[in-house]
């Protein structure tokens, strides 16, 4: 009687041990349990993001613990009670580095000696115990069985004492496939693009006020075989009272209708984009016009609106790695800056930088590539007669090298020629004034940290003088009053 009583009071002791620790990890970590909830055996993970620095570059943010404990835990040289499920790291960012299948085996053969020194000596605490072990050991565990994905060399530290760091080369990481995905290497997963050899026949018949974004010549890839634009968020001005419109997160193929905030005339738009490679960009095909021109990157297909700018936030870039041939999402636009990513198969950094988008009208781009751009406006000088000029028309939209609207002159500051872009909303605007009239997520306190210049529209970091066209964008003293006051 006595030896049946004793067994429930053990194991209740143990689940006692048990929890109380939990409740320690829990609020040193964070814990998840991962399988139901009241039953054993008990599944939970352990996220731990340390202090210390992982010596490494790219820098590792953390790893991911999975155990697996009994209702004996914690029970010494029991190896049943505490387990080492796996191992996974943690990647809060686009940018964070993945580690290989391989890499991730071996650092949990590592940690799996370590935790059975630990359940042999202790009685108690033992996944406390190791994750103190694996804090102050976080580098080597990585390294474990691994270097030759690594290299090293020698860096100065906090204290000027020379010490050694170490470079993941996903140059020799292996590719993880089977044998359906290597039955499929010839297909191009996900991205249903346009190709440039065979433009879709819209393009030609379509409208000449619709709009065409271009690439110029000077982007950079960096082991990229494809890329085009999943989605896209950009503003467009109604023809009917020139009020804006904001079109965000548009779909590639996607037809969207808005009504116009201040008129309500209906607004449609529909995102085309063309399939970009290296070659499509170089300068070896293109002659004269065709280099001046631009690449068609999207083709916008505009009903009663169009296009003026970018929004930077909500884009999305579809692309393909060169070296895997696996298709990923970029989820930022950036200008002058390099778009990055790590494929999330083979790990190489993927990487394409845009020097300008420039904007076109269909009509625009076809008179450029058929080199008749400019015709309409010459007078006839061989006939001699005094024929007027036709006026240009004015420009839609932020075009690098023509003026802004008004030189980025408001009601509220005529002195101001620029326009600031604001981060809460990703728009223009010619001063905070007009932020706060016109956009819903405007906030008071923000402070616009890019501008565009209202004599070329080029963008920019702030400052009184344009660095392109070098001109002031504030009020000058002009030269009469300065005499003027001279002479008095």
């Amino acid at each position: 009687m006595s030896s049946s009583s004793s067994q429930p009071s053990s194991s209740s002791a143990h689940s006692s041990l048990a929890k109380d620790e939990l409740l320690q990890l829990r609020s040193k970590y964070k814990f998840k349990v991962l399988s139901e909830k009241g039953k054993w055996p008990l599944q939970f993970s352990l996220l731990h993001i340390p202090e210390t620095d992982i010596k490494i570059d790219p820098s590792i943010d953390g790893l991911i613990f999975i155990f697996e404990i009994t209702e004996k835990y914690p029970a010494k040289a029991d190896f049943e009670s505490c387990k080492l499920i796996r191992i996974e790291n943690y990647t809060p960012t686009e940018k964070s580095p993945k580690l290989a299948l391989v890499m991730i085996q071996n650092m949990i053969q590592a940690c799996q000696k370590q935790l059975t020194k630990i359940i042999i000596a202790n009685n108690s605490e033992i996944i406390t115990k190791f994750m103190i072990w694996e804090n102050a050991n976080i580098t080597t565990i990585i390294l474990s069985g691994n270097m030759e994905y690594f290299t090293s060399y020698l860096a100065e530290g906090m204290h000027g004492i020379s010490e050694r760091r170490y470079q993941i080369d996903f140059s020799k990481y292996p590719k993880e496939s089977n044998a359906e995905e290597d039955d499929q290497d010839d297909e191009i997963p996900e991205l249903d693009f346009y190709s440039l050899d065979n433009p879709p026949p819209e393009l030609l018949e379509s409208n000449s006020s619709d709009t065409l974004l271009l690439l110029p010549a000077g982007c950079e890839l960096k082991n990229t075989s494809i890329f085009e634009m999943k989605q896209l968020s950009f503003i467009a001005k109604c023809d009917r009272c020139q009020n804006d419109c904001e079109f965000r997160e548009l779909k590639a193929g996607q037809s969207i209708e808005k009504p116009c905030p201040k008129c309500a005339k209906t607004l449609t738009v529909c995102m085309k984009p063309f399939g970009m490679t290296e070659s499509s960009l170089s300068l070896e095909s293109k002659k004269g016009n065709e280099i001046q021109a631009g690449c068609p990157f999207v083709y916008l297909e505009t009903s009663n609106c169009g296009f003026f700018d970018i929004i930077p936030k909500g884009n999305i870039l579809g692309v393909l790695c060169f070296n895997c041939s696996h298709s990923d999402q970029m989820k930022s636009l950036k200008i002058k800056s390099p778009n990055e990513i790590y494929c999330t198969h083979c790990h190489q950094l993927i990487s394409i930088q845009f020097i300008q988008i420039q904007k076109k009208t269909v009509g625009e781009y076809l008179a450029m590539i058929t080199h008749n751009a400019g015709q309409k406006y010459d007078d006839d000088s061989k006939s001699g007669s005094m024929v007027k000029k036709k006026k240009h028309k004015a420009l839609k939209g932020i075009h690098p090298g023509a003026p802004l609207p008004r030189f980025g002159v408001c009601e509220h500051y005529k002195n101001s020629k620029r326009w600031f872009r604001f981060d809460c909303c990703g728009r223009a605007f010619p001063c905070d004034i007009c932020h706060e009239q016109e956009c819903e997520a405007a906030m008071t306190e923000q402070m616009a940290k890019k501008m565009i210049c209202g004599f070329c529209s080029h963008e920019q970091g702030l400052s009184e003088i344009c660095h392109y066209c070098k001109k002031n964008l504030i009020k000058k003293i002009s030269e009469k009053s300065s005499g003027a006051s001279k002479k008095k």
